[in-house]
């Protein structure tokens, strides 16, 4: 919570500045800012595929590797997760010569991204029922630019739409594998790596964490939406304002220090703009 109080404190007043200062930023005389933007949402930036070896795959040792063989299909997943929040910080450029085209530019935090899968195998080599649970949580900051088309419909209300691009680095990375079994597979033993299980062992649960290390991804994506004015109210201040609803939809893909994994995105966001 202390990072996004601290990006929210520096967008505002650096924003403020912005406004206070000059009412369009030109560059070179041509491409200029008119925009400042800010939004909120949620993403779902899932993993293809997404089961138990993704998570195996990210332990820095070998601890656990032999999980990575076992035979789970697709009745034995019982829950899943992928939950990424976001705050989208940034700017809009627009150029004389390109009328209606605007070039949004953003920092992207994620914060607290969960992605998780719990298997419940039932009656076989590995076990005897309850379940295992395979979790991983990190902070991501991205960089992002999106161009998009804006068609003015009627009134206060304009559509947009285009294509994006973003790319980001994961830090904080916490990686855990918790579980409930009556254990009967062989060298499995998330309390002690030098010993193995025991076949008479009847009841065990476990949790252990690890730091995967960081992360890298990359998405492009298509992007959607509308966006509704306030210059009918004849104040100043709200008449430059505009409140946009913003879907994408897209793929990527997220390395990692042992792998690279496809993904898919679904997101959706609500926030303001402020027009210089």
């Amino acid at each position: 919570m202390k990072i996004i109080y601290a990006v929210l404190i520096t967008c505002f007043v650096w924003s403020n500045t912005c406004a206070q200062e000059i009412e369009t930023v030109s560059l070179g005389n041509k491409l200029k800012v008119t925009k400042i933007n800010f939004s909120i949402g949620n993403d779902m930036d899932m993993i293809y595929n997404l089961d138990h070896s993704y998570f195996i795959d990210q332990i820095p040792n070998d601890r656990f590797s032999d999980l990575k063989d076992l035979n789970f299909n697709g009745q034995d997943m019982v829950g899943g997760t992928c939950e990424n929040p976001h705050f989208r910080f940034g700017l809009s450029l627009e150029h004389p010569s390109f009328k209606n085209f605007e070039l949004r530019t953003n920092l992207v935090y994620m914060p607290n991204r969960v992605d998780a899968v719990t298997y419940e195998n039932r009656f076989t080599d590995f076990t005897r029922g309850e379940y295992i649970n395979f979790h991983t949580t990190h902070d991501e900051l991205a960089l992002e630019a999106s161009l998009l088309y804006r068609l003015k419909v009627i009134g206060p209300l304009n559509l947009y739409g285009g294509v994006g691009t973003n790319i980001g680095a994961s830090y904080n990375n916490d990686l855990c594998i918790s579980g409930s079994s009556n254990l009967l597979a062989d060298n499995i033993n998330p309390g002690n790596a030098d010993n193995f299980i025991d076949d008479n062992i009847e009841s065990f649960y476990m949790e252990e964490c690890f730091d995967p290390g960081i992360s890298t991804n990359q998405r492009i994506f298509l992007e959607g939406g509308l966006g509704v004015s306030f210059d009918w109210t004849n104040i100043k201040f709200l008449e430059k304002l505009e409140f946009n609803l913003i879907i994408r939809r897209g793929v990527g893909f997220r390395v990692h220090p042992n792998n690279l994994q496809g993904t898919h995105l679904i997101s959706a966001s609500s926030g303001l703009s402020y027009r210089f």
